[in-house]
């Protein structure tokens, strides 16, 4: 009776342990086919990437001060000050921004509407718009591609804000940047010495200025050789430098900037001031 108790039992346990191996076998098989079979879908699946969006180009805060970012902010006003945000063929929407008022203070942040307009609340008073300073993520976003088409600041004009009224101040443009095409990257006196940029639609003129350093380290210190309202003209998309050799060193590295102005002397594009290298030398 004992005997066959102890077979009984061995037997049990034997089946036991089948079973539990059988099982093991089982979920290991499971587990690794749904694997595969995920592998295989996910490498027969196609994903269509969007491409990479091009950054907003230009300046993120521009003021003819220098106005930092803690400075004073006016506060809403029963006043208004209206203006409107395009490139050179349509309104910008949706991008957060504030202007410099009397170039010591912010407006308080605003976001233009899909009509590219917007509306600074203001206390009565006399306002200069000279700057502004833009979000940088809705700018990325809003201004892919572009940049700003000011060059130094921004109008100068005052404005009275009354009762009753409303002004229509500045309008900011943001366009697709001037494209230099010269090669060259040095130059000597006694040849011609021609710099290049594309054409920009719409243009009557374009204004060069032209910037000396003595090293080529591109953190260095820049200066311009001609004065504001001295700078070339040309009707044409690219300039001899040979009128202003006396002007040129050997030894020195050279940057250049490019305004396309229209037939109304209004800026609508400039090159990208970023001077991450220079454009030329002389030999």
């Amino acid at each position: 009776m004992l005997t066959a108790l102890r077979r009984g039992a061995i037997c049990g346990a034997v089946m036991a342990v089948l079973l539990a191996l059988s099982y093991t076998f089982y979920l290991r098989y499971y587990y690794l086919n749904i694997a595969n079979e995920s592998t295989v879908v996910a490498r027969n699946e196609v994903y269509e990437l969007e491409p990479a969006r091009e950054p907003y180009l230009g300046r993120y805060r521009l003021s003819q001060g220098g106005l930092g970012s803690n400075a004073d902010t006016i506060p809403e006003g029963k006043g208004w000050i209206r203006g409107r945000i395009t490139t050179t063929d349509r309104p910008i929407s949706g991008l957060k921004f504030r202007v410099v008022l009397n170039g010591n203070a912010y407006s308080q942040w605003l976001i233009s509407d899909q009509n590219g307009q917007y509306t600074i609340k203001v206390p009565y008073g006399e306002y200069e718009v000279s700057g502004f300073e833009l979000d940088r993520e809705t700018a990325d976003a809003a201004l892919s591609g572009l940049i700003d088409a000011q060059l130094w600041g921004v109008s100068g004009d005052s404005y009275t804000v009354a009762e009753f009224s409303s002004v229509d101040a500045v309008n900011f443009l943001f366009s697709k940047p001037i494209q230099k095409t010269t090669t060259k990257l040095e130059f000597n006196l006694s040849e011609p010495m021609i710099l290049s940029w594309g054409a920009y639609p719409g243009s009557d003129y374009y204004e060069v200025q032209l910037w000396e350093a003595k090293s080529d380290y591109k953190y260095g210190y820049y200066r311009a050789l001609f004065k504001v309202h001295l700078t070339p003209h040309t009707n044409t998309n690219s300039i001899d430098l040979k009128p202003f050799v006396e002007q040129l060193n050997p030894g020195h590295f050279y940057y250049f900037d490019v305004v396309a102005k229209d037939n109304n002397g209004r800026i609508i594009s400039r090159t990208i001031n970023k001077r991450e290298t220079y454009d030329f030398a002389i030999k």
